[in-house]
């Protein structure tokens, strides 16, 4: 159970909610602000409310719960919880999501472009944002920073600020690729935030087929006129620890301390070993081979970190199920 008392307590919050095979992120600002960072498909209500229970807030809507913001990307792991919480008693004061113009909808008759974000994804979630009273989402690209009420940034790394397809030496081979607006993953937000700890949250993004968004973060990294700084103690890895993510040039440039993984403790998203779903082995191997330590929410339950307290690697603390960091081989 969280602490008893009020949110505005002086520190930031970071909860990694328990939501099985999804993405949900709460954080609570040292002044008492509820952000949201995706919001899983419907398991958000139960590790949302333990969090909260027993604290006390200013910021109510008549008897509903009010997050300040959510941020997410147009993919159902991350969004199909709104319908949810407005259903339980809690209030979406105001939504941000990755530029329109990375992201194309699949025809519904055709089913392309086969990667697009579907239709009745984004039916729903457009649907959904209306119960809680939102019609204009703000739409963010790299460079930007979230609007909170806060002394600490929120920073947008990704996607790109362009509608156009955007050139990538991939980081593992040094092939010329790209990174095209279409896919919901590739394109999804990545964010960073600076305390006494640092934190970088990567969504969905992977190096997969013609969509290189990593690599394109990588080069964002290593371009010396750009400000763009990986570097990490807490790593909230991309993709549930795909193999697609998370790559060893990619941790070169994070060099985190302790790593962050949320997927279902039984999923269908297998590598070669039909029992290696996500995380998959070879994240976890390269994890590993750093000494990062890895916390899991199948077995360490919702875990809570201190934004503004200095203590990288041993500041993951579950707030249910108490279990060691995950290692490898499992």
């Amino acid at each position: 159970m969280a602490d008893a008392g009020l949110l505005d307590n002086g520190h930031w919050e970071i909860h990694s909610l328990d939501v099985g095979q999804a993405d949900a992120t709460l954080h609570i600002t040292e002044r008492g602000e509820l952000i949201l960072i995706d919001a899983d498909k419907t398991d958000v209500i139960e590790p949302l409310d333990e969090v909260l229970d027993g604290r006390t807030t200013s910021q109510q809507d008549g008897d509903r719960i009010s997050l300040h913001l959510l941020v997410t990307h147009l993919h159902d792991d991350h969004v199909r919880g709104i319908g949810a919480l407005y259903d339980n008693d809690y209030r979406i004061q105001s939504v941000t999501q990755p530029d329109d113009d990375r992201f194309q909808v699949r025809d519904p008759d055709t089913g392309e472009p086969k990667k697009g974000v579907a239709k009745d994804v984004r039916d729903e979630y457009v649907n959904n944002l209306e119960k809680h009273g939102i019609d204009t989402i703000s739409q963010i690209s790299a460079g930007e920073s979230l609007s909170i009420d806060s002394d600490t940034d929120l920073r947008v790394l990704a996607p790109p600020d362009t509608e156009k397809s955007v050139d990538v030496t991939r980081a593992s081979t040094g092939a010329d690729v790209n990174l095209p607006p279409k896919r919901p993953n590739e394109n999804s937000a990545v964010y960073k935030l600076e305390g006494e700890q640092s934190v970088l949250f990567m969504g969905d993004v992977q190096d997969k087929s013609d969509h290189y968004g990593e690599s394109w973060l990588i080069q964002e990294h290593d371009n010396p006129e750009n400000d763009v700084d990986l570097n990490a103690d807490v790593l909230v890895a991309a993709h549930h620890g795909s193999n697609k993510a998370t790559s060893t040039e990619f941790l070169d440039r994070v060099d985190p301390e302790v790593a962050v993984i949320s997927s279902g403790l039984h999923n269908k998203h297998t590598s070669e070993n039909q029992h290696d779903a996500h995380p998959h082995d070879a994240t976890l191997k390269r994890l590993y081979d750093r000494d990062i330590g890895v916390y899991w929410t199948p077995g360490h339950g919702t875990l809570r970190t201190d934004l503004t307290q200095r203590r990288p690697g041993q500041n993951q603390r579950p707030i249910s199920k108490r279990r060691a960091p995950l290692t490898w081989p499992r």
